[in-house]
């Protein structure tokens, strides 16, 4: 994401606050259903 959110770098093929936002909401939802994941498998549930 860093790479791709710089204009400097990729000019106008650079990310756009929206694709940033979403990138980090995936991001936050993923994580959070892998922890519950992995909370689940050592609880026996």
């Amino acid at each position: 994401m860093r790479m791709t959110d710089d204009p400097a770098l990729l000019g106008a093929f650079a990310n756009r606050l929206s694709t940033r936002i979403l990138a980090r909401v995936l991001f936050v939802m993923m994580t959070a259903a892998n922890l519950r994941l992995v909370r689940q498998t050592f609880s026996g549930n």
